[in-house]
């Protein structure tokens, strides 16, 4: 048998052994609109953190992206004041600790958070105002599509 036949067929050998060793993946869309903190807190801070630990122990990985929009911008941009949600008395509350904890979901568990730019532009909060790592779409819904065709579950938290 040739050299390159032979190579060819442990390249193919190696790619089938590499995939069997890969973990799991797991994909996750979060359609995130809710206003309230304890929906926020439960269903996507707790809930992504125990479902991450779930998939670990199991030598699984989890993606999870969460898109903003409706409501739920309020956690999301750095100072309230000049925005819609100068007087949520009870965001002024928990603020410091939310942004700490959304803050750990990326750097910690990986999780992208996406807001949507047409909303952002009807509710007049800049770009500049948003965490750091907060990253703009064209639309909640355009993104929602393109996550679910890419194979991401659908999860809606309102």
């Amino acid at each position: 048998m040739k050299i390159w036949v032979k190579m060819v067929m442990l390249f193919a050998l190696a790619i089938m052994l590499s995939a069997e060793e890969r973990p799991n993946v797991h994909k996750v869309v979060f359609d995130l609109t809710t206003d309230s903190v304890a929906t926020l807190e439960k269903r996507i801070i707790s809930g992504i953190i125990t479902h991450y630990d779930h998939h670990q122990s199991r030598l699984e990985s989890l993606e999870s992206v969460v898109v903003i929009h409706g409501g739920a911008y309020r956690f999301f941009i750095k100072s309230i004041k000049d925005t819609p949600y100068a007087d949520d008395v009870k965001l002024k509350m928990v603020k410091k600790r939310l942004a700490k904890r959304l803050a750990s979901l990326h750097e910690h568990y990986g999780v992208v958070f996406r807001v949507c730019s047409i909303g952002m532009k009807k509710k007049k909060i800049p770009l500049s105002n948003f965490y750091s790592f907060v990253e703009p779409v064209f639309s909640s819904l355009t993104e929602l599509i393109e996550r679910q065709n890419a194979g991401y579950a659908y999860i809606p938290v309102r």
